[in-house]
């Protein structure tokens, strides 16, 4: 039996059985936007407000390591309540207060961000050491969370 159908479209478009591009209503604003000469790319794609922080942990400490450039080290402050580290900072003033800017890309606002530790490090010990832009924190483990070596006897 014969129908009567459409030609197929060209390869890689998506289409319905009507007339439209099945996205069409998703992705048309967007691609509209992309066509604008001014186009602005949202936030969540040029990255977070937050510090890109690294953490890891050995057997006997937890290190977090804190990308801070553009804040004042004299601002850093850290606070440990509970089981969660907090990091607070203020960006360095670098124009005058009345100047008229041009462009601004760099961090402007304070930063706040948590750390939630589990029960196995000791917050209150931890340390900090600010250098060339980067905040590393070591959390200590707690005595009884630590691995240790049990050793085996036998029977001769």
């Amino acid at each position: 039996m014969l129908t009567n159908r459409k030609p197929p479209e060209p390869e890689g478009v998506a289409r319905s059985a009507t007339d439209g591009p099945v996205f069409d209503a998703l992705f048309g604003p967007i691609d509209r936007r992309v066509d604008d000469d001014v186009f602005e790319l949202p936030e969540w794609l040029l990255g977070s407000e937050a510090p890109a922080a690294d953490v890891w942990e050995t057997p006997n400490e937890l290190v977090l390591k804190v990308d801070l450039p553009g804040y004042d080290p004299k601002s850093l402050r850290l606070e440990a309540v509970g089981n969660v580290l907090t990091i607070w900072a203020r960006p360095m003033e670098d124009a005058p207060r009345h100047a008229r800017w041009l462009q601004m890309e760099r961090v402007h606002e304070p930063m706040e961000r948590s750390f939630p530790l589990s029960r196995a490090f000791d917050a209150g010990g931890s340390e900090a050491h600010y250098e060339n832009g980067v905040l590393t924190v070591t959390v200590p483990k707690r005595a009884g969370a630590k691995p240790r070596n049990i050793a085996v006897t036998t029977e001769d």
